[in-house]
């Protein structure tokens, strides 16, 4: 897909990045013509990618995209941002997506993982994000707050949600989730608030 080297990504893409239709893909063509490329480290690259996943998915299914002009373009992603909030820490690493009241209609992928080391805060609120909540939240052990209110999600929730140990503010609600809550809920230790109003969640806590 790519000559670049030390790029770490093809350990990393399933099948999907090699069907051309697929976002993934995409993304790995438009990396491959980023004319910095060779100056990133590997760590950058994947959030690179990552990153430019997860604007793919959730903007998929938009006639007009607020993001087009400040997304996936060639310069530092510390410098994608939508909103006042500042993206990346102080090691120039993703760590917090506020993307609020932008419409965004799509539904979250698999490669957000891939932000697991830094990513500490996830806001999507009053959007239009459908499907449900991959599995592979399960795997951002850093991250604090969730909020994915008032969207069009479905589905249960995982119980890898159980192993978001850091996590401090769960906001779920205005969704269409359905099933019963999962017990590795419990394990949440350091969580303060549990937000799941207007969902359709069956059982006992």
């Amino acid at each position: 897909l790519i000559n670049a080297p030390n790029f770490p990504l093809d350990t990393m893409i399933d099948i999907e990045a090699r069907d051309e239709s697929s976002y993934a893909y995409q993304v790995v063509q438009w990396l491959s013509q980023d004319p910095n490329l060779y100056s990133y480290s590997d760590e950058i690259i994947v959030q690179r990618f990552a990153l430019s996943c997860l604007y793919k998915s959730l903007t998929k299914d938009m006639d007009n995209n607020p993001m087009e002009t400040t997304w996936m373009t060639y310069t530092d992603f510390c410098e994608w941002t939508v909103s006042s909030e500042t993206m990346c820490n102080a090691d120039g690493l993703a760590n917090s997506i506020h993307l609020e009241n932008f419409d965004l209609e799509g539904e979250f992928g698999p490669e957000i993982a891939l932000l697991a080391d830094s990513l500490t805060r996830l806001v999507v609120t009053n959007n239009r994000i459908y499907g449900s909540i991959p599995t592979e939240f399960g795997l951002l052990t850093e991250l604090n707050r969730l909020r994915t209110h008032n969207n069009d999600m479905v589905g249960s929730l995982p119980t890898e949600i159980g192993n978001m140990k850091q996590i401090l503010s769960l906001r779920l609600g205005r969704n269409q989730h359905t099933g019963t809550l999962p017990a590795e809920l419990a394990n949440l230790d350091q969580l303060e608030t549990l937000h799941l109003p207007r969902n359709q969640f069956v059982g006992q806590l």
